[in-house]
């Protein structure tokens, strides 16, 4: 019955040790504490041991169930029931420089296995995350090709040292972002939120860390996986603006010249182009949709992963091929990563990972003002791209009375070569030694580089509405090469002390440098459009420069587990940064965190609705040193003076030095509850967090008499707070199974201090600007006047409050100062473009071979600026405009709807400035990804699996925003500016067929 049975004497105790379900646990362990007195139990969950005296604890416990104790006591009979863990608590976790069991966290991490996230035929792994991860907001504001993702970690934002979270693959922290990864060679990722989570990597983590691991083969196990996806893509119809075709755009031309006529005393008669709308027969070009097209990509990925007993060794070759919805755009990637590991025995073993990309992508100048997609809203219908001279060629210009004169803007992008060629090596080597049982040495390298490539050429055949077509052919190219390196050694020391104390010591040191190259040249009056390179221009110029910087860290964290139910870890890093200045070089990082595993108590033992419940909490101090280089040194620039009557050259100053300039720091605090229900079928988890950026990077007025208006100084803060909650429930598991899982966020933010004297942000100019930041309220708000219709007659405008500007049938906006006149002391806050909250959701089903998935994401109660209006209601007579322009003010006789001014007068550019009339509600609900997927059973003796599956990316978008896309925001999801749709490049949907096999 027993393997092996150490007490002979005194007391025999005997049982059944089962799971909640009634089953036998066979090979369960009951333990005497505190001894060596140990059985195991048969195949039927017998168990049979001996003890001595009443006061005896048993220990039961078994790999797959939580350990229980039971005090002996009088009886000899001890029926024991394990609870199995929750789905995730025996999970490993990433934590940095280490790993540890999901059930024994205290900071705030959440992870994801990328397993469930292959289906989905996009090429960028943020994509693939999109309302997966409680509080992290993912937007998808282009969709160029290969671009366009912004990710913020609970509402992370800086004034100078930007908002991106550190990203570190392989336990490597690594430069930019991770688009070159090819989402197929991860295994999983762990998002370090908390304080205490993210404050072993020290002055980078204040916008949180992203831990990566690559796909590693399984000691004894070989495999052979091949993934192909096929799709196609194109652009919804919903939000596409609605613009006045050929016949209506004449009318509207017809009726612009009427008026200048009548109000302005233009004498030159109505243009032959404009007077006889109705019988205009020629071209009604919808540019928006000339300018689209249907798309395709495709997908490869093999993988090879082989595990054999001293070397094991995982390759993933990928090509993803993604062209582009609008023409002659596209963005192809070839990856390759090789993860090798050698163990010469149990206590010694390296490795050497290597993963070489090459991008290569074709995107214009698309999204923004005055851009293709702005092309496409305003360019005459009564043009077509298709139109030729009289020698049959292309005609490159369209020309109109009073019109704007408009390039071709097909030949525009098919002429056009703006093509990006990035090439990137991930690559690190380790050797770990384990010595005197509980020590483990590690001693890691790492390099990261980076060559970027960009060639332009415009052609004489491209232009823009500033300088249409011919031009004079010009053409740029620019290089970007970088390389980092990074060493780090630790020693981590793991030991148990009777049963009870868990201690894991870690101590680390790093050193790593980073050093940049950017060159740049630029060819003009290239003689004609044969030769694109810059060595064929008559004139060229060029430049470069270069940037380095180093970082030399020391750290050490403590975790301690006593019985499994008292948790407690704590941390310090120390780093020391050549960007900041000699007084404030070094800077420290501590960080506390405790749990509590309620669940494991004995006064919970009588509550089995309870599967496990852990209460946790965590303070920590992290930086962010992404501040630029040198900006602790007085700038210094080329002068030209004059000695005598000869002109030498020689060098000021240009701005002053800051030798205390130092990084920002982030003081955070996190509580939060994991608890689950019902044998772990329902999980929850609820986190509270705040923190407090200090010491924020920021221009501080100094006395004019110094030479200089201002200094880079350290006075500013901001302050984040807000909630998480995510909820995992298994609502069927039998035949049918159904799998929910649900995550809320909430993040607010407020401004402390600005400087000395807490001066705004922006807000300051007229047309284009959208935004002010001041003390007391969040980032980022929206800025401008509050419309309040037109002067419809002569009795209201002279009765009511006027801009300089302003006529009878102009714009009226709302006297908010009360001093009788509009002025832009009249602007106030219009709106915010923070969510209340952000919401996922992901269901999965499964019945016998076939499975299904849905994936939803959305943001509610933010707004956004529909900044497309500023144009497509322009009232000048130059650019194609909205429909509902013809329902505008033409006389006090013909007033329209009283919601838009008349098309004459200065009063039409103060209708362009920023107002309430552009502020929608940016909330929206979109069906990321619909996925259904079968397994094939009649292959198994051919393979080992293999499935086919449909799936359809960004299947549905639900929102009352009249634009194309909510997402959208020109400069991402930065915090002081954005949530602004000035034009972006359409974020297509996708349908795809893929199959998976498995040798």
């Amino acid at each position: 019955m027993s393997l092996f049975t150490f007490a002979q004497s005194g007391r025999i105790i005997t049982g059944v040790i089962k799971d909640t379900n009634g089953s036998a646990v066979p090979g369960a362990t009951v333990t005497v504490k505190g001894t060596t007195n140990a059985v195991v139990a048969d195949n039927a969950g017998l168990y049979k041991i001996t003890v001595q005296g009443n006061d005896a604890i048993l220990v039961v416990s078994h790999t797959a169930f939580q350990t229980t104790e039971i005090q002996a006591g009088t009886a000899n009979v001890h029926d024991v029931i394990l609870k199995t863990f929750a789905k995730d608590l025996s999970e490993i976790v990433l934590i940095g420089y280490g790993s540890q069991k999901k059930r024994d966290l205290t900071g705030s991490v959440a992870t994801i296995a990328t397993a469930q996230l292959e289906d989905q035929p996009v090429g960028q792994i943020a994509q693939k995350i999109q309302g997966r991860i409680a509080g992290v907001q993912i937007n998808q504001t282009s969709g160029q090709p290969g671009k366009g993702m912004s990710l913020r970690i609970r509402g992370a934002a800086s004034v100078n040292a930007g908002n991106n979270p550190l990203y570190v693959v392989d336990e490597s922290p690594i430069i930019g972002d991770i688009n070159s990864i090819n989402p197929n060679e991860i295994e999983s990722i762990s998002v370090l939120k908390g304080p205490s989570a993210a404050s072993i990597y020290g002055s980078r983590a204040a916008n949180g860390v992203v831990l990566i691991t690559t796909k590693r083969a399984k000691q004894g196990k070989t495999s052979i996986s091949l993934n192909i996806v096929q799709g196609v893509g194109e652009v919804p119809q919903r939000g596409r603006p609605n613009l006045m075709n050929a016949k209506e755009f004449l009318q509207f031309e017809k009726e612009v010249f009427e008026d200048r006529i009548r109000y302005e005393g233009y004498a030159d008669g109505m243009p032959e182009l404009y007077k006889n709308p109705e019988k205009w027969t020629g071209p009604d070009t919808d540019w928006m949709s000339v300018l689209l097209r249907k798309s395709r990509m495709s997908s490869y990925n093999l993988s090879l992963l082989a595990g054999k007993d001293k070397f094991s060794s995982a390759t993933t070759i990928g090509y993803y091929k993604e062209e582009g919805v609008m023409l002659n755009t596209g963005y192809e990637r070839y990856s390759l990563r090789s993860n090798n590991e050698y163990r010469f025995n149990d206590n010694i073993r390296v490795g050497v990972n290597i993963a070489p990309t090459f991008q290569d992508g074709q995107n214009f100048g698309t999204d923004g003002t005055f851009n293709i997609i702005f092309a496409g809203l305003t360019a005459p219908p009564i043009f077509s791209p298709y139109e030729t001279n009289s020698d049959g060629t292309r005609k490159l210009r369209f020309e109109g009375p009073g019109l704007f004169t408009q390039p071709n803007w097909v030949t525009t992008l098919e002429d056009a070569i703006n093509r990006e060629k990035n090439l990137r090596l991930l690559s690190n080597a380790f050797l770990e030694v384990k010595f005197l049982k509980d020590f483990k040495f590690r001693s890691a390298m790492s390099v990261d580089l980076g060559s970027q490539s960009t060639r332009v050429f415009n052609p004489s055949s491209v232009g823009n509405i500033w300088s249409p077509p011919p031009t004079i052919p010009s053409g740029s190219y620019t290089t970007n090469n970088y390389v980092s390196w990074l060493t780090e050694n630790t020693l981590a020391y793991n030991k148990t002390i009777a049963d009870d104390h868990k201690i894991e010591l870690l101590a680390g040191y790093s050193a790593q440098n980073f050093y940049e190259e950017y060159n740049s040249l630029s060819g003009s009056n290239f003689p004609d459009d044969m030769v694109s390179w810059i060595d064929a221009a008559a004139v060229k110029n060029g430049s470069n420069n270069m940037g380095d910087w180093s970082l030399l860290s020391m750290y050490s964290r403590l975790n301690y587990n006593y019985k499994g139910k008292y948790l407690f870890s704590a941390s310090l890093r120390r780093d020391g940064s050549s960007r900041f200045g000699a007084d404030n070089k070094w800077g420290s990082f501590p960080a506390v965190s405790a749990g509590w595993v309620v669940s494991d108590e004995n006064f919970m033992r009588n509550i089995p609705v309870i599967s496990n419940l852990k209460l946790r909490g965590e303070y920590g101090l992290v930086g962010n040193f992404n501040i630029g280089n040198y900006r602790q040194y007085s700038g210094v620039s080329t002068t030209n003076y004059v000695f005598g009557s000869a002109l030498a050259q020689g060098r000021s100053l240009t701005s002053l030095g800051n030798s205390h300039l130092t990084w920002e720091t982030t003081a955070g605090f996190d509580l939060g509850i994991d608890i689950s229900f019902l044998n772990d079928r329902i999980a929850f988890t609820a986190d509270y967090y705040q923190k407090q950026v200090d010491d924020m990077l920021y221009q501080v007025d100094v006395p004019l008499g110094t030479g200089f208006s201002s200094i880079q100084s350290n006075i500013g803060g901001f302050k984040f707070w807000g909630y998480e909650f995510s909820v995992s429930t298994r609502n069927f598991t039998g035949a049918f199974k159904w799998n929910t899982d649900l995550n809320i966020s909430v993040n607010r933010n407020r401004v402390m201090k600005l400087g000395t004297n807490n001066t705004p942000i922006d807000g300051v100019g007229e047309q284009g600007t959208y935004w002010k930041t001041e003390v007391g309220k969040p980032m980022g708000q929206f800025w401008g006047y509050v419309f309040d219709g037109v002067y419809m007659n002569q009795h209201e405008f002279e009765t009511q409050p006027v801009h300089v500007t302003s006529t009878v049938g102009t714009v009226r906006y709302k006297d908010l100062n009360g001093d009788g006149v509009i002025t832009n002391a009249d602007r106030t806050f219009l709106g915010d473009p923070n969510p209340k909250f952000l919401l996922g959701m992901n269901n999965s089903f499964s019945y016998k071979g076939f499975d299904l998935g849905i994936v939803i994401s959305g943001a509610f109660g933010q707004d956004i600026i529909n900044g497309q209006l500023e144009w497509s209601e322009n009232q000048d007579g130059v650019f194609n405009v909205q429909k509902y322009l013809a329902d505008r003010w033409r006389s006090e006789e013909n007033p329209g709807s009283g919601k838009v001014p008349r098309t004459t007068g200065a009063g039409n550019n103060f209708f362009r400035y920023a107002n309430s009339r552009w502020i929608e509600d940016g909330s929206y609900l979109t069906i990321r990804n619909i996925t259904l997927g079968y397994v094939l059973p009649g292959l198994k003796k051919v393979f080992n699996r293999s499935r086919v599956y449909l799936s359809c990316q960004q299947a549905a978008v639900f929102t009352k925003y009249k634009g194309m896309s909510p997402e959208t925001s020109i400069n991402g999801l930065n915090g002081l500016r954005e949530g602004v749709d000035a034009g972006a490049y359409p974020v297509p949907r996708t349908y795809a067929v893929g199959v998976d096999i498995n040798f």
